[in-house]
């Protein structure tokens, strides 16, 4: 083998170990390079099931790293985890106020550690169940790597995660901010007086979701509401926004599409604004970058 063709092999060796890390990063390891196999640990173990007493709460304060974050509807006030035993997670109680935190642990990300590397391995959770007839909990959740996904319970308050997704399924709130750096935020069959939502690089989604009064914006990707009902909306988006109304066409609309792309309002197509004052209260403000703007309307 030539000179040529072996210092080519070792930069692909070295930017495909640069990748590996990149991931391993993300997922909450810190590199480490060895070479043999003395005194290593294997972060990737089998994880370790297990249940946390707590009481009825109505404020919940988590602050996570690298686990998956799950409010769901069950029977009873419950904590139960899925991790490795360096993230069972430290639990503390003052009268209703619940705070859960992932322990401060250093791991290691082995070259040789391909299951960890490309991804193919179970995901660590934290799971809490609420009970069905619990009043709304104010919540504030902050995640670095993984989702946050709240299921059946009703929240107010903030939910931030910098490099995944945030996931809310059958939720009602009268004031609620989320906010990702770097993940989708999904909404459906919920309801939201007042939401604000906030994302860098991925696609914002709501279905079959009341809303009165919606802030949203996007900055590099697109906005899709579906088979909403919505009284005010003020959406900023990097690429298309699309938002099918449940009910008539009697909202005040400003629509701008920056590019120069159509802007489409039922039947009516437009090149790159439109705006008119009915009058009503109801309004949508919408701006893209760099995408189309489309409003469409479906009977009740």
């Amino acid at each position: 083998m030539n000179k040529k063709v072996i210092l080519i092999a070792a930069a692909s060796m070295v930017v495909a170990g640069a990748v590996f890390v990149a991931w391993g990063v993300k997922g909450g390891a810190t590199p480490v390079i060895m070479i043999g196999n003395k005194n290593v640990e294997d972060y990737n173990s089998s994880k370790e099931n297990g249940t946390i007493d707590i009481s009825d709460f109505d404020t919940l304060t988590i602050n996570a790293d690298s686990v998956d974050v799950r409010i769901i509807e069950g029977d009873e006030y419950k904590l139960e985890y899925y991790v490795n035993k360096e993230k069972i997670p430290e639990v503390s109680q003052d009268g209703k106020h619940l705070t859960i935190n992932q322990p401060a642990v250093k791991q290691a990300l082995y070259f040789f550690s391909w299951e960890y590397a490309i991804g193919f391995h179970e995901e660590s959770n934290y799971t809490i169940t609420v009970p069905k007839d619990a009043a709304p909990l104010n919540v504030d959740i902050k995640n670095d790597y993984d989702d946050i996904i709240i299921d059946g319970v009703d929240v107010n308050g903030s939910i931030v995660t910098d490099s995944d997704d945030v996931e809310l399924e059958n939720v009602s709130s009268s004031d609620l901010s989320v906010k990702t750096s770097d993940g989708e935020i999904r909404l459906n069959n919920s309801e939201f007086d007042k939401l604000t939502l906030e994302n860098s690089d991925e696609e914002m989604f709501a279905e079959k979701c009341t809303i009165n009064n919606l802030d949203a914006k996007s900055s590099g990707d697109a906005i899709t509401l579906n088979d909403v009902r919505i009284n005010t909306a003020n959406l900023e988006a990097g690429n298309d926004i699309r938002i099918d109304i449940v009910g008539p066409n009697d909202y005040s609309f400003d629509l701008v599409s920056d590019d120069g792309e159509d802007v489409v309002v039922g039947e009516n197509r437009m090149e790159g604004s439109f705006k008119v004052d009915n009058g009503s209260g109801k309004s949508i403000t919408a701006r893209s970058d760099s995408g189309e703007v489309r409003v469409s309307f479906s009977g009740e």
